[in-house]
């Protein structure tokens, strides 16, 4: 049922004239400039039915992208990180974790 409801509902907020002014219907990315109210305004990969078609290319390009950087990187905690871990969706450090990049020769 959430499936359903949500592809309907992405569909009109994105042609939702009172959200994005009378241009609505017309490509512009520069309407992401202007902060908006609604929170679920922007969701880049859609939701249920709707989800984008490039989002598989998108994740794996991401994969392609970390792994280049940590080929080419080192990298150890730093001294002054202090474990704090907290949860929240998911169990993360309160404070950010504090790493050392060092460029492999």
């Amino acid at each position: 049922m959430w499936t359903r409801y949500s592809s309907r509902y992405t569909t009109f907020l994105g042609h939702d004239i009172g959200l994005w002014g009378e241009d609505a219907n017309v490509f512009n990315p520069m309407r992401f400039l202007e902060p908006r109210n609604h929170l679920a305004l922007f969701f880049p990969f859609g939701l249920g039915s709707t989800v984008c078609v490039g989002q598989n290319l998108v994740f794996v390009e991401a994969k392609i992208v970390l792994a280049m950087i940590i080929s080419r990187y080192s990298f150890v905690v730093s001294p002054l990180y202090v474990h704090n871990p907290m949860q929240s969706l998911a169990l993360q450090p309160q404070f950010g974790a504090q790493i050392i990049f060092t460029r492999r020769s």
